[in-house]
């Protein structure tokens, strides 16, 4: 019963996670207006012209899938 639970849960996390992902990309390619705007003022590249730079997007999808993933593991866990 043990193991089933934690291969439920594992199995459930990961699952979160790329759908965390997935939702964090399409979030950074729906931000493209908002990057250029803050380009200036930063100094970085955030968005060429077909969209956001891939370290922005690398970073989304990490933010967003653990996000997702650890409040999913918290919940279950607490």
């Amino acid at each position: 019963m043990k193991i089933a639970k934690t291969v439920f849960l594992s199995l459930s996390a990961i699952a979160l996670f790329i759908l965390g992902a997935i939702i964090g990309v399409m979030g950074a390619i729906l931000s493209t207006p908002l990057l250029w705007k803050l380009e200036e003022p930063t100094g970085l590249e955030l968005a060429g012209h077909s969209g956001p730079g891939e370290n922005v997007i690398w970073l989304f999808a990490l933010v967003f899938g653990t996000t997702f993933a650890g409040l999913f593991l918290w919940r279950r866990l607490r």
